[in-house]
């Protein structure tokens, strides 16, 4: 995780402002894997998606460039994409 989030915030990767993405709630380990890292849950969309004929709850996750930067433990793991 690190090394993608260095690379799509930092100037010489991608430069982005913020990430967002979704997951699905019962992948808790996924969850609290971002919440390390510092994202932060903004919502969730019950009842989302229709999966083996059970309908599953949606968690909306983001970390914004500017929250990424305060925490600097990480900005030592810097990986090459081409």
């Amino acid at each position: 995780m690190p090394i993608f989030y260095n690379y799509v915030f930092s100037k010489e990767g991608l430069g982005l402002h913020k990430l967002h993405w979704e997951v699905l709630s019962w992948l808790t380990n996924v969850i609290e894997l971002h919440s390390f890292h510092g994202a932060k849950i903004v919502g969730t969309a019950v009842d989302h998606v229709f999966k083996n004929g059970t309908w599953h709850d949606v968690v909306l996750m983001e970390l914004l460039a500017s929250d990424w930067a305060k925490d600097t433990r990480w900005h030592k793991y810097v990986g090459i994409f081409d």
